[in-house]
């Protein structure tokens, strides 16, 4: 049976009641507490015990502290001769429990708690502001991408699944400030009436429901990435995370090494400093060479699996066998998107070139933006000046309808676009297509 576990428990920085009535249930079926950091607490295994915990702040403290300052050992003397007994302490936050029943609170004035727990979480606040406007940045810069180039991003895996990472990121870190000071509010109400302060319970869940949600974004888009292929990208996205929690463990565990050698509190804050961006730039420059160097021995891809075929090759519409034939073949897909492109062209000056697009629309609301977005892109910008679609019989291609692409000056462009039910094609051949030529694209491209 084992004596020691360890547990992720997320709290708001400012729940705690909650935090208390936690050791409570813990103490109750017999682990203890012995010490905590940010996200990871450690439990001993005890006799199941009824005890009172309180958790209290102390501003002045600090996580880089050797050993507790002078006025904050006072503190703890003054509590022992109440029954409180010191369980553990992590920077600001002091968690003490005591046996006794109905023992006398540590804190008598709401008022005075309330001050010191928002001058004792000012740095917490600071962060979280800072977290969320570096989030909303990337968000925003995810979302210009989906309205600059929505094909793109609506068939890229990472484009697509990404601004939902940053929206719930966002979420996390806007919730703790704003919970915060509406849970201030109703706190100086109970302060001025001399009552307890409230419980931040719902709080707390809140944010326990959004960090659910933001892993389970995650844990999607690797199973999709798994799903399609792709491997250097699931690689990638895998390290990171593990990445960060491992240098997190070695940043805390380096300051807890620095705080038993009795290291000065600046020296232990500036060499831990110090040590996390050296940690940061080496584990990274560690992550992009093993990447590299699997991608260059063949055990990694860094494209998702294409289909085996191409679907349409250029030797199927001209008919002729051409020699030396290269084709350029791409294929990404997301579950609202499907991107395939090809271009086939044969060798020398003079050959036929065969280009297209093809999209496979999973969700009917975006076939039309789809649509409308693949006719801008040969119609806009001062290279397709001039350039406008006209609609063409749909007939020899088995669609539902058809265009072909004219120049300034009214000519044939050899360029056409085609829709067929959950597909739309895009196509540019070297020459202009008959109509037994349109038949085989629509039959190998169209699926008629």
């Amino acid at each position: 049976m084992r004596q020691t576990k360890r547990r992720i428990e997320l709290f708001s920085f400012f729940d705690l009641a909650g935090m208390e009535a936690h050791l409570e249930r813990m103490a109750a079926r017999g682990w203890m507490l012995d010490r905590f950091g940010p996200l990871c607490w450690h439990y001993r295994r005890t006799e199941p015990q009824r005890c009172t915990f309180a958790v209290c702040c102390f501003p002045k403290g600090s996580e880089y502290d050797p050993e507790p300052p002078e006025d904050q050992r006072t503190f703890y003397d003054l509590c022992a001769h109440t029954g409180w007994e010191l369980t553990a302490a992590s920077a600001w936050l002091q968690v003490f429990r005591n046996t006794r029943p109905d023992p006398v609170p540590i804190e008598t004035d709401p008022a005075l708690e309330l001050e010191t727990l928002h001058r004792a979480t000012r740095r917490n606040r600071v962060i979280y502001l800072i977290l969320l406007v570096l989030w909303l940045l990337q968000l925003a810069s995810r979302l210009a991408n989906i309205w600059a180039d929505p094909l793109e991003t609506l068939s890229d895996p990472f484009a697509l699944f990404s601004p939902l990472l940053y929206f719930f990121a966002v979420l996390v870190f806007a919730a703790e400030p704003a919970g915060y000071y509406l849970w201030r509010r109703r706190a100086k109400r109970a302060a001025r009436q001399n009552r307890p302060l409230p419980a931040a319970h719902w709080h707390t869940l809140l944010v326990r429901v959004l960090l659910g949600c933001l892993l389970g974004v995650f844990v999607l888009y690797i199973l999709f990435l798994a799903a399609q292929g792709g491997s250097l990208r699931v690689f990638l996205a895998a390290v990171g995370a593990l990445y960060i929690l491992v240098l997190i463990a070695l940043v805390n565990g380096l300051r807890r090494l620095l705080q038993r050698r009795g290291a000065p509190r600046t020296l232990n804050a500036v060499l831990t400093t110090l040590a996390s961006f050296l940690l940061a730039f080496a584990m990274m420059g560690g992550i992009i060479y093993g990447a590299f160097q699997a991608v260059s021995h063949g055990l990694l891809d860094t494209e998702p699996a294409a289909p085996a075929a191409v679907p349409l090759e250029l030797e199927e519409l001209t008919g002729e066998p051409t020699e030396e034939i290269h084709t350029g073949h791409s294929f990404s897909a997301t579950p609202l998107l499907a991107r395939n492109d090809v271009t086939c062209y044969g060798e020398g000056q003079y050959t036929d070139l065969l280009d297209y697009r093809v999209l496979t629309v999973h969700l009917p609301a975006l076939y039309g933006l789809c649509r409308d977005r693949l006719m801008e892109e040969m119609t806009t910008g001062p290279v397709f000046s001039g350039q406008t679609w006209r609609e063409e019989d749909a007939a020899p291609w088995g669609a539902q309808s058809a265009w072909q692409l004219y120049n300034q000056d009214g000519l044939e462009a050899h360029c056409y676009l085609l829709c067929y039910d959950g597909r739309i094609i895009r196509l540019s051949a070297s020459w202009p297509l008959t109509e037994q030529q349109m038949a085989v694209v629509g039959q190998s491209l169209g699926g008629t």
